[in-house]
C-alpha cells in the first residue's frame, strides 16, 4: 500500500502555533508575494496584538463574571438546601 504525500499545505506543526505566531507567518507569506510590504506588515502585526490584547482581556473578564455567577448560584442553591 502506497500512501500519498500530505498535501502542499501540509504543517506538521500547526497544532503548536500560538495565533500571534500564525498571524506572524500569514503577514510573512504577504511580503513574500509582494502583497504588501514589510513595513506594512509590521504595522498590521502591531494593530493586530491590540485588538488580540483587548479580546483576550475581556474574555478573562467574561470568565471571571461567570465564575461569580456560578458562585452566587451554588452559594443561594446551598442555603436553600439548609432552609428547605
Amino acid at each position: 500500500l502506497i500512501s500519498e504525500p500530505p498535501p502542499a499545505t501540509y504543517d506538521p506543526y500547526a497544532g503548536m502555533k500560538t495565533p500571534g505566531q500564525r498571524q506572524l507567518i500569514c503577514l510573512q507569506e504577504r511580503v513574500k508575494v509582494g502583497e504588501i510590504t514589510v513595513d506594512e506588515a509590521v504595522q498590521e502585526f502591531k494593530a493586530w496584538q491590540f485588538n488580540h490584547e483587548g479580546r483576550a482581556s475581556s474574555f478573562r473578564y467574561q470568565q471571571e463574571n461567570i465564575k461569580k455567577l456560578r458562585d452566587s448560584i451554588t452559594r443561594r442553591h446551598k442555603e436553600r438546601e439548609k432552609s428547605g
